[in-house]
């Protein structure tokens, strides 16, 4: 799963030629945060919304907890002496 972190969220933004920080754009400036103008008619405003607790995490659902406990129940009968 993809996660950003943004150490410092007030840091400017800038365009590198060639994608290569050395080579820093300083005639186009920083770039403002945001959503590309072209892109913000396409969305809806971003809000947050309440979700049950397997709807962000997979683990609390029956059918994993029953597949990872089985799975584990196997390693360990796996694992005794003579078997």
């Amino acid at each position: 799963m993809v996660r950003i972190f943004d150490e410092r969220p007030d840091a400017k933004t800038w365009l590198y030629t060639g994608g290569d920080e050395r080579n820093k754009d300083k005639k186009r400036g920083a770039i403002s945060p945001g959503v590309p103008a072209f892109l913000a008619e396409l969305f809806p405003p971003v809000r947050p919304i309440d979700l049950p607790l397997s709807g962000w995490y997979p683990g609390a659902r029956p059918n994993i907890q029953q597949s990872v406990l089985e799975e584990q129940r196997r390693a360990v009968a796996d694992a005794r002496p003579g078997s």
